[in-house]
Formats: structure tokens, C-alpha cells, sequence
């Protein structure tokens, strides 16, 4: 995903802030996320980069782009968790979920709540678990477009969006 470099991406200190201060309030439940939305090419996708980098240290990266259904998300949140357990979960239950797409929910919570709880290491140091931060980028492909009223999230990636909005 294309993201402005440091030298391009100033500015935007105070939003940065505010949502690092968001996530820190959601160590306390009252807050599972941030929306950031504007119009295209204001800086998006560059400030998520930022709030990634900055979390980095505490929590694994999954970035949803281009397709918003379950087996998108399922991949990008494997690739970022990494652990054997989170992979067989997934392997597992994906046939499941691509056939009824409601399960998607009941796995996301497994996920969640197995891999993604809180950060661990081994006795060697190593991160066997850790939060995730989920960055759904460029969501706007995700929608219908409306003339008389608000954009509508495409029939298809409705479920999806449901079970991944509970889940967390």
C-alpha cells in the first residue's frame, strides 16, 4: 500500500496522539478502535502506517486491502499472528467460514481471544502472542455507491464486515 515517507507526512502529530491515546483507553474496554475517514488522497493510509509503526513493539500488523471478505481477513490476520496455533485455527476453520460466512464471527473471537489477548514470550524472549491492530485500508472499494443517500457496505462483504465489527 503506498504511504507517504517521513519527510512527506507531517502534520498530523495531534491525530497521531489521539488515537495512540484511544488505544491506550482500550486497555480498559471502553473503546475496541479508531475510524479514520476523509476523502481520497488525504493521508489515510499514511497515517495508519504511523500508528503501526508506533505500536509495533506491542502488537502485530493485519492490513485488509482490496478485498473485505472472510478469507481476506482470515489471511491477513494469519500472515500477521504467525503462530502455529493461530495458522491450524485458520486452516481449520476456513472451508467453514467461506461456506457460511456467520461462522466468521465465532472464529475471529478464537483468534482473538487465544493469540491475541495479551503479549507473551517464551523462556527465550520471543513473542509467542500479542495484540493485533487490524487496518481495514481503502474500505471505500468495499461500498456501494449511493446518489440519494449514504454509500451502502456491497451485499457481499456485508457478512464480513458484521463479524469482524463484533467479533472485536
Amino acid at each position: 500500500i503506498p504511504v507517504a515517507g517521513e519527510g512527506e507526512f507531517v502534520g498530523r502529530r495531534r491525530q497521531i496522539q489521539e488515537i495512540l491515546r484511544e488505544f491506550r483507553a482500550s486497555a480498559d474496554e471502553r473503546h475496541v478502535g479508531v475510524l479514520v475517514h476523509a476523502v481520497g488522497g488525504q493521508g489515510k493510509s499514511s497515517l495508519a502506517a504511523r500508528i503501526a509503526h508506533r505500536l509495533g513493539h506491542t502488537h502485530a500488523t493485519a492490513v485488509v486491502f482490496e478485498r473485505y471478505d472472510a478469507p481476506a481477513i482470515l489471511g491477513a490476520l494469519n500472515d500477521a499472528i504467525g503462530t502455529p496455533t493461530a495458522s491450524a485455527l485458520i486452516r481449520d476453520y476456513l472451508p467453514r467460514v467461506e461456506e457460511n460466512p456467520e461462522l466468521l464471527r465465532e472464529v475471529l473471537r478464537m483468534l482473538l481471544e487465544r493469540e491475541c489477548d495479551q503479549l507473551r514470550r517464551d523462556a527465550q524472549g520471543r513473542v509467542t502472542s500479542q495484540p493485533v491492530l487490524l487496518i481495514v485500508d481503502d474500505f471505500e472499494r468495499a461500498l456501494d455507491e449511493v446518489t440519494d443517500g449514504p454509500h451502502r457496505v456491497k451485499p457481499g462483504n456485508v457478512p464480513a464486515m458484521r463479524a469482524l465489527i463484533q467479533a472485536f
